[in-house]
């Protein structure tokens, strides 16, 4: 497998408890080590019935998983995030959490993904490569068996998202006067305790930078073109980063995304990388997308059982 004997293990265990199972989600904690899961159980099974599932790949290779997992055509997604919540992908019978979830809320809501009818009761299991993750899987596990979660923290009067939003407001309605707005934005729990003086601050600072208007009573559009320039650029309050598309050239096919960061520092021509558990290599980069080809693996490893230890040998 190339990796230590610990991870070699863990994924090996991973395996065994998916064939027991009708349906099984893997949850790992990055999109890199749901990719490299699928990779080497590929390497060493040649081509199992697993399938990746995260945000970085296209909604059309999400959803064939999605869909080949709910008709029983794969018994495993490794997946991240993207398939915590109540997406409808049929029953899993089993959740596996690979090395700490980090959070005991994170934890529930995982497991609580198998079974997931009322008169169900929800199985799941902690594998973990290292010691150090165990202990703490160990103590999260602890804490979730006595109902103890997360106290859920609420960001309160984040005035950039009353910006935001005012702007949002103010292009539905094109006028309103500032005390009706200020009562509407108070309704939300977050700036329940938002003081006028407060409110009034972010407009007038809006209406400096012509994104807004304001007389003194009424809040309008801004002049120009500002506010619907805004409005455009700004709808999601998530940063915005720049992302390259992933293009197979075999069959012109968006693959999934690559943040800029990744590709400015690993990705070149003649470079190799995985994603959807498959290894892929770079063709050309162009601006905006990274043209690739499919690299074909042999399967490279064999499972070898010593002294009740599973190891893998080449």
């Amino acid at each position: 497998m190339g990796c230590d004997e610990q991870y070699a293990g863990a994924i090996l265990l991973i395996w065994e408890l998916i064939e027991k199972h009708r349906g099984t989600l893997v949850f790992t904690n990055t999109r890199s080590v749901a990719e490299d899961m699928a990779f080497r159980l590929r390497l060493l099974l040649g081509d199992p019935p697993v399938s990746v599932h995260h945000g970085s790949l296209s909604r059309e290779s999400r959803e064939r998983a999605e869909q080949d997992f709910k008709e029983g055509r794969l018994k495993a997604l490794i997946c991240t995030s993207s398939l915590e919540l109540g997406i409808d992908i049929g029953t899993a019978d089993l959740v596996l959490q690979f090395n700490s979830p980090r959070q005991i809320n994170k934890l529930v809501q995982r497991v609580g993904r198998s079974g997931h009818w009322i008169t169900r009761v929800s199985k799941g299991y902690v594998v973990c490569s290292d010691v150090v993750e165990l202990e703490e899987a160990a103590a999260i596990i602890g804490y979730a068996f006595t109902g103890h979660t997360e106290d859920i923290r609420i960001m309160e009067n984040s005035m950039a998202t009353l910006a935001n939003q005012l702007i949002s407001e103010i292009r539905v309605l094109g006028r309103d006067h500032w005390t009706h707005l200020f009562s509407l934005f108070r309704r939300a729990y977050p700036f329940r305790n938002m003081t006028e003086e407060q409110f009034l601050d972010v407009v007038k600072f809006l209406s400096s930078t012509g994104k807004l208007r304001f007389d003194g009573e009424s809040v309008s559009r801004g002049g120009r073109g500002g506010n619907l320039t805004y409005f455009i650029e700004n709808i999601s309050m998530i940063p915005s980063e720049k992302n390259y598309r992933v293009i197979d050239i075999g069959s012109n096919r968006f693959v999934g995304t690559l943040d800029e960061r990744y590709v400015v520092s690993e990705i070149e021509p003649g470079t190799y990388f995985v994603m959807r558990g498959e290894t892929w290599r770079t063709v050309r980069v162009d601006e905006d997308r990274i043209l690739v080809e499919r690299f074909p693996h042999r399967r490279a490893c064999t499972q070898v059982v010593r002294g009740g230890r599973h190891t893998c040998a080449p």
